[in-house]
């Protein structure tokens, strides 16, 4: 080998090994940014947690629509009730104006919570009861919180039990029959088998 092929071998290994490492560079750089993305995530904002009072309006709210939000049937009918029931409720909760604003997933998540702390409240009573006074556990929920959850929950609504449907919310009321003197849509009772 000359100089000439050696120089040229050289550069090719030179511009080989420059490749080499800006590929390399370049891959680290897309591992740094996704490194990045996935540790320097903004934390997500929780609003503020439920007062005692807020609690306690929600579980009276809810026991007015119990015999909707407790129906255990999933068909498309009850579920769009049932959306529409914790929309209701969400607007009545909102109108006491306790504080926060909440959105009807927020006081659903809080209802299925409350519902969760009662059933383990109650099975600590019961654990409780045969255990001495040192050993007890403490209650999830305040005394009068208990007794409204627990009273909701045990209200189960029956198959006979009809559930208040709004027309307008289907578009199916376009008679004049089906509107009140003061202009308000009637509430028809449906029963589902």
């Amino acid at each position: 080998m000359n100089n000439t092929e050696r120089e040229k071998a050289k550069k090719e290994a030179e511009s080989l090994l420059a490749d080499y490492l800006e590929r390399r560079k370049n891959y680290q750089f897309k591992n740094l940014e996704k490194q990045k993305k996935y540790t320097t995530m903004t934390k997500k904002p929780y609003s503020t947690p439920f007062s005692h009072a807020e609690t306690k309006v929600l579980v009276e709210i809810i026991s007015k629509y119990s015999h909707i939000v407790q129906n255990l049937k999933s068909d498309a009918v009850t579920i769009n009730i049932k959306h529409n029931a914790w929309e209701k409720i969400a607007n009545h909760f909102n109108a006491c104006a306790l504080g926060v604003h909440r959105s009807h997933p927020t006081l659903k998540n809080k209802w299925k919570l409350l519902k969760k702390c009662a059933r383990k409240d109650a099975l600590a009573a019961k654990r409780n009861s045969m255990m001495p006074e040192s050993k007890a556990t403490k209650p999830l929920l305040s005394e009068d919180i208990f007794k409204l959850v627990c009273r909701t929950m045990k209200s189960k609504p029956s198959d006979d039990q009809p559930i208040n449907v709004m027309e307008d919310s289907c578009g199916i009321a376009n008679d004049d029959d089906d509107v009140d003197d003061d202009g308000e849509w009637k509430i028809r009772f449906w029963r589902f088998q």
